[in-house]
Protein backbone atom coordinates (compact mmCIF):
# COMPACT_ATOMS: atom_id res chain seq x y z
CA UNK A 1 0.00 0.00 0.00
CA UNK A 2 0.91 3.47 -0.75
CA UNK A 3 2.39 5.91 1.70
CA UNK A 4 -1.17 8.42 1.85
CA UNK A 5 1.32 11.26 3.17
CA UNK A 6 3.40 11.26 -0.45
CA UNK A 7 -0.42 12.50 -1.97
CA UNK A 8 -1.27 15.44 0.26
CA UNK A 9 0.08 19.04 -1.12
CA UNK A 10 4.06 20.00 0.24
CA UNK A 11 4.58 16.29 1.08
CA UNK A 12 7.07 16.21 -2.26
CA UNK A 13 8.76 19.63 -2.09
CA UNK A 14 12.06 20.27 -1.03
CA UNK A 15 14.07 21.19 1.34
CA UNK A 16 16.79 22.93 2.26
CA UNK A 17 19.56 22.72 5.17
CA UNK A 18 21.63 25.21 6.67
CA UNK A 19 24.73 25.50 9.16
CA UNK A 20 25.18 21.76 11.00
CA UNK A 21 23.72 18.45 9.71
CA UNK A 22 21.14 17.24 11.22
CA UNK A 23 23.52 14.39 12.58
CA UNK A 24 26.06 16.62 14.13
CA UNK A 25 23.47 19.13 15.65
CA UNK A 26 21.89 19.93 19.07
CA UNK A 27 19.40 22.93 18.07
CA UNK A 28 17.27 22.98 14.92
CA UNK A 29 15.24 25.99 13.65
CA UNK A 30 12.52 24.89 11.04
CA UNK A 31 11.89 28.81 9.18
CA UNK A 32 8.50 28.79 7.28
CA UNK A 33 8.41 30.97 4.24
CA UNK A 34 5.17 33.16 2.87
CA UNK A 35 3.36 33.04 0.15
CA UNK A 36 5.14 33.35 -3.24
CA UNK A 37 8.34 32.86 -1.01
CA UNK A 38 10.64 30.19 -0.52
CA UNK A 39 13.19 28.66 1.55
CA UNK A 40 16.17 30.49 -0.21
CA UNK A 41 14.04 33.51 0.88
CA UNK A 42 13.01 33.08 4.32
CA UNK A 43 16.71 31.26 4.71
CA UNK A 44 18.04 34.76 3.56
CA UNK A 45 16.43 36.73 6.40
CA UNK A 46 17.68 34.56 8.92
CA UNK A 47 20.67 32.48 8.06
CA UNK A 48 23.63 35.16 8.72
CA UNK A 49 21.93 35.90 12.14
CA UNK A 50 20.87 32.68 13.30
CA UNK A 51 24.68 31.13 12.25
CA UNK A 52 27.41 32.62 13.74
CA UNK A 53 31.08 30.78 14.47
CA UNK A 54 29.31 30.03 17.78
CA UNK A 55 26.54 28.50 16.23
CA UNK A 56 27.24 27.27 13.32
CA UNK A 57 28.73 23.60 14.08
CA UNK A 58 25.64 23.30 16.60
CA UNK A 59 22.44 24.65 14.93
CA UNK A 60 20.83 22.91 11.94
CA UNK A 61 18.51 25.50 9.90
CA UNK A 62 15.66 23.76 7.73
CA UNK A 63 13.71 25.26 5.52
CA UNK A 64 11.11 23.31 3.58
CA UNK A 65 9.06 24.49 0.20
CA UNK A 66 5.34 24.50 -0.16
CA UNK A 67 3.80 23.18 -3.01
CA UNK A 68 3.49 26.42 -5.96
CA UNK A 69 4.55 28.58 -3.43
CA UNK A 70 2.04 28.71 -1.10
CA UNK A 71 1.31 26.60 2.40
CA UNK A 72 -2.45 27.29 1.67
CA UNK A 73 -4.83 29.24 -1.23
CA UNK A 74 -7.65 31.30 1.09
CA UNK A 75 -6.52 34.41 2.99
CA UNK A 76 -5.91 33.17 6.70
CA UNK A 77 -9.05 34.87 7.65
CA UNK A 78 -11.05 32.74 6.19
CA UNK A 79 -13.10 29.89 7.25
CA UNK A 80 -10.39 27.10 8.30
CA UNK A 81 -12.10 24.69 5.68
CA UNK A 82 -11.53 27.41 2.61
CA UNK A 83 -7.98 26.11 3.53
CA UNK A 84 -8.13 22.24 3.69
CA UNK A 85 -6.64 20.16 2.51
CA UNK A 86 -3.91 22.25 2.31
CA UNK A 87 -3.32 23.98 5.59
CA UNK A 88 -3.16 20.29 7.79
CA UNK A 89 -1.01 18.92 5.39
CA UNK A 90 1.30 22.19 6.14
CA UNK A 91 1.10 21.72 9.63
CA UNK A 92 1.81 17.79 8.99
CA UNK A 93 4.77 18.66 6.66
CA UNK A 94 6.27 20.53 9.53
CA UNK A 95 5.85 17.87 12.35
CA UNK A 96 7.42 15.40 10.20
CA UNK A 97 10.55 17.30 9.95
CA UNK A 98 10.16 17.77 13.50
CA UNK A 99 9.86 13.87 13.77
CA UNK A 100 13.03 13.34 11.69
CA UNK A 101 15.15 15.54 14.32
CA UNK A 102 13.76 13.63 17.24
CA UNK A 103 15.21 10.09 15.65
CA UNK A 104 18.32 12.43 15.71
CA UNK A 105 18.38 12.96 19.08
CA UNK A 106 17.04 16.86 18.66
CA UNK A 107 14.34 16.85 21.17
CA UNK A 108 11.43 19.39 20.64
CA UNK A 109 12.72 21.32 23.74
CA UNK A 110 15.66 22.51 21.20
CA UNK A 111 13.80 23.08 18.04
CA UNK A 112 12.25 26.46 17.21
CA UNK A 113 10.03 26.62 14.74
CA UNK A 114 8.61 29.81 13.00
CA UNK A 115 8.00 31.99 9.83
CA UNK A 116 6.69 34.58 7.77
CA UNK A 117 3.40 35.85 7.09
CA UNK A 118 1.69 32.12 5.58
CA UNK A 119 4.99 30.29 7.29
CA UNK A 120 3.84 32.13 10.54
CA UNK A 121 0.31 31.51 9.82
CA UNK A 122 1.44 27.96 9.21
CA UNK A 123 3.52 27.74 12.31
CA UNK A 124 0.72 29.27 14.49
CA UNK A 125 -1.38 26.34 13.09
CA UNK A 126 1.69 24.12 14.18
CA UNK A 127 1.82 24.65 17.77
CA UNK A 128 -1.88 24.53 18.21
CA UNK A 129 -1.90 21.26 16.57
CA UNK A 130 1.14 20.14 18.64
CA UNK A 131 1.45 21.92 21.82
CA UNK A 132 4.33 21.38 23.91
CA UNK A 133 7.83 22.53 25.28
CA UNK A 134 9.66 24.08 21.98
CA UNK A 135 12.76 25.91 22.05
CA UNK A 136 10.84 28.76 20.77
CA UNK A 137 8.52 30.05 18.39
CA UNK A 138 8.34 32.85 16.62
CA UNK A 139 4.74 34.46 14.21
CA UNK A 140 5.90 37.30 11.91
CA UNK A 141 2.83 38.83 9.88
CA UNK A 142 1.00 36.48 10.69
CA UNK A 143 -1.79 35.13 13.23
CA UNK A 144 -3.87 31.66 13.61
CA UNK A 145 -5.55 30.71 10.47
CA UNK A 146 -9.32 30.84 11.03
CA UNK A 147 -9.31 32.79 13.68
CA UNK A 148 -11.42 35.79 12.55
CA UNK A 149 -14.46 33.95 11.37
CA UNK A 150 -14.09 32.33 15.12
CA UNK A 151 -14.36 35.60 16.84
CA UNK A 152 -16.79 36.60 14.46
CA UNK A 153 -18.84 33.72 15.08
CA UNK A 154 -19.05 33.96 18.87
CA UNK A 155 -15.36 32.47 19.02
CA UNK A 156 -16.16 29.24 18.82
CA UNK A 157 -13.84 25.81 18.24
CA UNK A 158 -10.63 27.68 19.21
CA UNK A 159 -9.19 26.57 22.34
CA UNK A 160 -5.86 27.15 24.47
CA UNK A 161 -2.73 25.19 24.29
CA UNK A 162 -0.50 24.44 27.47
CA UNK A 163 3.38 25.09 25.55
CA UNK A 164 4.87 24.40 28.78
CA UNK A 165 6.83 27.47 29.09
CA UNK A 166 7.54 27.73 25.01
CA UNK A 167 9.03 31.37 24.67
CA UNK A 168 6.45 32.71 21.95
CA UNK A 169 7.07 36.06 19.84
CA UNK A 170 4.55 37.30 17.46
CA UNK A 171 5.38 40.31 15.88
CA UNK A 172 4.56 42.58 12.73
CA UNK A 173 5.49 46.38 11.29
CA UNK A 174 7.09 48.08 9.33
Amino acid sequence: MADQSTCLPHSTTKTLRHGATPQNATHAVILLHGRGGGPISIAEQFVSTLLTPTTESKLCIITPAADDRSWYPAPFSADWSKNEPYLNAAVERVEREVQQLEALGISRDKIMIGGFSQGACVAAKYIMTYPGKYWGIFILSGALPGMVSSVVNSFSGVEGVDLRGTKVLVGCGD
